[in-house]
């Protein structure tokens, strides 16, 4: 006799919809996950001097600084930053990322950028607010603001 609280009970055509519905639930990192992990590879892109792996987080038609910047303006800002120094190091704060709905999000990050030779010679703070969407199935930033200092927006 089969107890009906064991996993034996449960009919096997159930138990295989059951670990399709798991696996599926497993093949794709929760929104906020995912974001973290796209945030992460592009802060070691910066700290690796890798402009196009940087770019891979950012939207083709990007725009920051309240429109004043591209995709193409900001490409020039990192190659400037790694022009300017031999060793670029960025320590970012604990983002704040809110989700919207499925395939938006916006984010919220203190960042601590240093660069120089041998010894830091710049030091910049900047708090960043940035919106994200999900493009095929990856998550890319299409619009940011930054300031510079500690106070967020």
């Amino acid at each position: 006799m089969r107890d009906k609280n064991s996993i034996a009970a449960i009919p096997v055509p159930a138990l295989v919809a059951l670990a399709v519905l798991l696996l599926a639930a497993c093949a794709r990192p929760p929104a906020e996950e995912a974001i973290r992990a796209r945030i992460a590879a592009m802060e070691a892109a910066v700290e690796a001097r890798d402009a196009s792996s940087f770019l891979l987080g950012i939207s083709e038609d990007f725009a920051g600084a309240d429109g004043a910047s591209d995709r193409r303006a900001l490409r020039g800002l990192l190659a400037a930053q790694f022009l300017g120094s031999d060793r670029v190091s960025v320590v970012l704060g604990p983002p704040e990322i809110t989700v919207h709905g499925d395939d938006r999000a916006t984010v919220r990050i203190g960042a601590v950028v240093t660069g120089g030779r041998l010894l830091p010679e710049r030091v910049e703070t900047l708090s960043i607010e940035s919106g994200w969407r999900l493009e095929d199935g990856e998550w890319r930033c299409y619009v940011a603001r930054w300031s510079r200092g500690s106070d967020r927006r």
